[in-house]
């Protein structure tokens, strides 16, 4: 079985509190985006699984073998499967890559097995291995809240957005570590109404990413990189903790000419051109 894998970017990113459990409440719209891997199950007499295109990544520490070890445990049965994943999506670099592999994993398993477990079920258990994974088993477009899993489904039209990934990871944990919590909330509403009425000096305005600040401190070539995005005629963010960077065009011909600009400088520069909104 081929399962194209998917990726998301958070479109403003609020971090609300710290939980007594050790999470942040936040408040995010998370948005999918057509950059794919490719996975391919098989049901087996054993494990296994390969992954094409990333080095030094432990079996204890792949989130499609957490997902398998969560899903044995939840229903106490063997479920051997192989899996290979040729990757696309940067890893550590705030687009859900890997938490979209487990979700994936997590379909696959419910089906091949028979075990008829509803989407809640399978966000329940999901839950417990990564706060993205209610979102990346349902996919499209929500506004997120909670550590992530209490979603709403909203509409924003096809955007023309142009990432760049600049070849290094970030650890979301460290991140959260240096978060400094304030009282000033970021405004989604503006954000939908910017982008629907082509208002770009009001998106820059208020696309806000409560991430940004401990990354671009320890990473000030992320904020140069954020700033020339946006000097395309784009509103730039970064996604998540990072380490990805993204831009929002109202056009797609401001989004080819940043593309043609920036695809000579980074490795990995995807242009995905949606509507003229």
């Amino acid at each position: 079985m081929k399962v194209y894998s998917q990726a998301k970017i958070n479109i403003g990113l609020d971090i609300i509190n710290k939980r007594q459990d050790g999470y942040h409440n936040i408040k995010t719209i998370m948005y999918q985006i057509p950059l794919f891997e490719e996975m391919f199950f098989e049901k087996s007499t054993e494990l296994k699984i390969e992954m094409v295109g990333i080095e030094n990544l432990s079996l204890e520490d792949n989130i499609i073998y957490k997902s398998y070890l969560a899903l044995k445990n939840f229903t106490n049965k063997d479920l051997p499967f192989t899996c290979k994943v040729i990757k696309n999506v940067p890893y550590g670099a705030g687009l859900a890559g890997g938490t979209f592999n487990g979700a994936n994993t997590l379909k696959f398993l419910n089906s091949a097995y028979d075990l008829d477990l509803s989407l809640k079920e399978l966000e329940k258990i999901g839950k417990n291995i990564g706060a993205d994974f209610p979102y990346c088993l349902n996919g499209g477009v929500f506004l997120a809240e909670g550590i992530g899993d209490i979603l709403q489904k909203i509409q924003i039209p096809k955007l023309n957005i142009l990432l760049i990934n600049p070849g290094y990871e970030i650890s979301t944990k460290e991140v959260y570590e240096k978060i400094r919590i304030d009282n000033k909330r970021v405004d989604f509403n503006k954000i939908r109404s910017s982008i629907l009425s082509k208002d770009l000096d009001g998106l820059r305005e208020n696309l806000i990413n409560k991430m940004e600040e401990p990354v671009f401190e320890k990473h000030p070539d992320l904020y140069d990189l954020k700033e020339k995005i946006s000097s395309f005629n784009a509103a730039g963010l970064l996604s998540g903790s990072g380490s990805s960077l993204f831009g929002i065009f109202m056009n797609k011909e401001d989004l080819k000419r940043a593309y043609n600009y920036f695809k000579d400088i980074y490795d990995k520069v995807y242009g995905f051109g949606g509507e003229d909104v």
